[in-house]
């Protein structure tokens, strides 16, 4: 007789007889070692399997909030082994608002329209050969939120604001095919070669700042068909041009024709504006006839003139939005709103004791 054992992933054993046929008898056998059917990990989806046996898998994705996901492996000793796992995705990535937790780099993966680490905050990324007009007083633009942009896209971004306004664009690393790749600035609504504020192509570290005052900023992204690169990010803000100027600096601490001295800094609508200083208040409101009757960012339609602060505005002028003078907060003292309460002004309070 000659005995016999069983290979890693196979069980059983046995005999072999030498027979008068001069032929071996076999008692016993090796059968493949089955797992059977496998549990479902910690947080995560019913595992597709391939087989049961042995050296066979399965594998499992993640439940909603859980990141991760593998394979199970059907092992010799019968049992399902695995070294992968479902995490919870605020603990890997934190929180993602706009986007997923990427599970191998430990990153929030932005889903169109979203920004930032996190994807926390809104922005506008390319939508080829369609111009996205944006009015908000401040946002992001960008090419792509993934690590390369595509071939022969042509981008637009246009920025409108109102008069008396400057739009602030500023660049966040700037990358693309030296001489093929191209963003062109303009202040104007459509590409005008004669209103060109930047040509970028290349490479360029972040914080270029492109400013315009005509009320518009357009950006034009253009690429060819061969080598891609990150292109960019970049931030745009609009800002009221300040239409204040100091009244001491003129004779016997009269104001100029046309100003009067100002009592609150809001009628000048504009941060470094002081008791001071000399204020002209027909910049704060604008005709909405100007922009397809409709109001810009940060301003509402006039019902009467003083709203806008001056008498000079009428009920067809666009005034800044003013929230008024805020409630006190439970447990506060009275808020101190020193620089107005227009849109985007801050007013700040203290507790009391």
């Amino acid at each position: 007789q000659c005995t016999f054992g069983c290979r890693e992933g196979y069980t059983g054993g046995g005999t072999l007889t030498c027979t008068a046929a001069r032929t071996w008898a076999a008692n016993g056998s090796c059968l493949v070692v089955d797992c059977g059917v496998p549990a479902t990990p910690a947080n995560a989806t019913a595992p597709a399997c391939w087989g049961s046996t042995y050296g066979q898998r399965c594998t499992f994705g993640c439940v909603d909030g859980f990141v991760g996901g593998g394979a199970l492996y059907c092992s010799s000793t019968g049992q399902w082994s695995t070294s992968d796992s479902c995490l919870d995705s605020l603990l890997v990535c934190g929180p993602c608002p706009g986007g997923l937790c990427d599970f191998r780099s430990r990153k929030c993966m932005c889903a169109p329209d979203w920004a930032g680490p996190n994807c926390t905050e809104h922005s506008y990324w390319c939508t080829s050969w369609q111009p996205r007009v944006l009015t908000e007083p401040s946002g992001i633009i960008q090419v792509t939120g993934r690590d390369l942009y595509d071939n022969g896209i042509n981008c637009q971004w246009q920025v409108i604001s109102t008069p008396g306004t400057t739009i602030t664009l500023t660049f966040g690393a700037f990358s693309s095919e030296y001489s093929y790749d191209w963003a062109r600035v303009y202040s104007t609504a459509t590409p005008d070669p004669g209103a060109v504020l930047s040509f970028l192509t290349g490479t360029y570290p972040a914080g270029m700042v492109v400013s315009s005052t005509s009320g518009t900023l357009l950006v034009v992204f253009t690429t060819d068909g061969s080598v891609v690169s990150s292109g960019f990010t970049a931030r745009w803000t609009i800002t009221v041009n300040s239409n204040c100027t100091s009244w001491l600096a003129h004779d016997g601490n009269v104001c100029p024709a046309g100003t009067t001295a100002n009592a609150s800094a809001t009628l000048c609508v504009a941060s470094n504006c002081t008791a001071m200083d000399c204020c002209s208040g027909s910049t704060i409101c604008s005709g909405w006839f100007g922009l397809g009757h409709q109001c810009g960012a940060g301003y509402a339609r006039n019902s009467t003139a003083e709203l806008c602060g001056t008498p000079s505005c009428t009920s067809r002028d666009c005034c800044m939005v003013d929230c008024g003078a805020p409630a006190s907060p439970n447990g506060a003292s009275s808020p101190s709103c020193g620089l107005g309460t227009t849109l985007g002004r801050q007013c700040s309070f203290d507790c009391r004791e």
